[in-house]
């Protein structure tokens, strides 16, 4: 397990689900992964604005190793839009930019509360570092 809360692959997350969280059976391992073109904006962003940890988070290690999420037996359920701020995660959800995109973009969201494709999910993306300090001010990809 890599710091904070990410498994470096399956098995890991699958042995931890199994040990400890064996008493929720509606449990699910759910992976992200980010697209290979987005890989070098991610890690560039990392190098400017981190807090300089002595030690990187889990997933600045993962994305600066090239290291992919073992994608055997998964399927996609969908596309979120995140920016990575010191180890965790912001969502479009936590600046209520949900009313912005079907204002602008009509969106719907699949059975999960994900969007559809990648291309929606880039398009949006782009709207959220365009609106710099009105958000979070991380960078937002998906």
């Amino acid at each position: 397990m890599l710091f904070p809360q990410v498994f470096s692959n399956l098995n890991a997350a699958q042995t931890f689900v199994d040990r400890f969280l064996n008493h929720l059976p509606d449990i699910r391992i759910i992976s992200i992964g980010l697209p290979e073109q987005y890989k070098v904006d991610f890690l560039e962003d990392i190098a400017a604005f981190s807090s300089q940890n002595p030690e990187p988070y889990g997933i600045e290690k993962m994305v600066s190793q090239h290291l992919s999420p073992d994608m055997d037996g998964a399927k996609k359920i969908g596309y979120e839009v995140l920016g990575f701020d010191s180890g965790s995660f912001h969502s479009y959800l936590c600046n209520g930019l949900e009313r912005d995109f079907y204002h602008h973009f009509n969106t719907s969201l699949n059975s999960h509360g994900l969007f559809h494709t990648f291309e929606e999910a880039d398009r949006y993306s782009d709207y959220c570092n365009e609106l710099g300090e009105a958000t979070e001010a991380v960078l937002w990809l998906p």
